[in-house]
């Protein structure tokens, strides 16, 4: 069978890692929680489709206040939450 391409939204990615894991912190106090949800992520992706080739990709954050995108996922999510995955990322 030929290699398939599986696109990923890394931002979807980012977005669904911050808010599925409890406040993750390293010893020094720098939150970690979406990067380790992220890679876990990544790496489950890689194991269930090895062989294939895999893309993440992002839209990029500057883009998407550009065009409302940004402030539109985040109605009904309180600041500091936004907030918070910035500093996480």
């Amino acid at each position: 069978m030929a290699a398939r391409l599986c696109l990923v939204d890394g931002s979807g990615f980012i977005f669904r890692a911050y808010h599925a894991l409890p406040p993750l912190t390293r010893g020094d106090g720098t939150p970690v929680g979406a990067v380790m949800g992220f890679c876990n992520m990544v790496a489950r992706l890689i194991e269930t489709h090895a062989g294939d080739r895999i893309a993440i990709v992002d839209q990029g954050q500057q883009e998407m206040l550009q065009r409302g995108e940004f402030m539109a996922a985040c109605v009904g999510k309180s600041q500091c939450a936004v907030d918070g995955l910035f500093k996480r990322v």
